[in-house]
């Protein structure tokens, strides 16, 4: 039985995102860091971006059929991200992900997103598509949002396999452990 490295892929920050959403950008970069945004926030595959669309936006969610899965999922519209629909006035634009993927490495060394990582590269070289996704998870994940309820907007069936996407470790404070259950864990502890 051979036991494999879990493999540490790159994830933006918050603030990351803030960064990058702010950055002043035109034509095929705008274009590239608006679906890239839109994925962040969302937490959509590549292949789901393309079907926003005005029809499934009800009130504040996004109603839409995931293609990978053939499962439909309710995704809360992130108020940026609903700001980004409306300014393409709910037309987005596509380009292909080789183009998107080329360009947010761009974006995010223009952002500053240069942490200089174990390997040698740098942050935002290591910055795709499906960053997007993993950014999702764990920024969702880092602030205490329950992992049933971000597994039924990735439409993950599986615990472990949206695990995967985390990619960082919430620490367990014991304080927040004992006032649920006081009494108990003093006398242990």
């Amino acid at each position: 039985k051979v036991l494999s490295e879990k493999k540490k892929h790159q994830y933006l920050t918050v603030k990351e995102i803030e960064n990058i959403r702010t950055l002043e950008l035109k034509d095929s970069l705008d274009k590239s860091r608006d679906i890239f945004l839109l994925m962040c926030y969302l937490g959509l595959r590549f292949s789901d971006y393309p079907k926003i669309t005005r029809n499934n936006i009800n009130e504040d969610n996004l109603d839409i059929l995931m293609q990978k899965t053939n499962s439909t999922v309710s995704i809360p519209i992130h108020p940026n991200a609903m700001k980004m629909i409306q300014k393409w006035d709910y037309s987005l634009p596509y380009q292909n992900s080789n183009i998107v993927n080329r360009n947010i490495k761009r974006i995010c060394a223009l952002a500053e997103i240069n942490d200089k990582l174990d390997d040698g590269s740098y942050k935002y070289e290591n910055i795709s598509c499906h960053s997007a996704r993993r950014t999702f998870a764990t920024n969702g994940h880092i602030n205490n949002v329950p992992i049933r309820d971000l597994m039924q907007v990735t439409g993950h069936k599986k615990e472990s396999t949206f695990m995967n996407y985390v990619q960082i470790k919430r620490e367990v404070k014991m304080s927040r452990i004992l006032e649920v259950y006081p009494t108990v864990l003093r006398k242990v502890v």
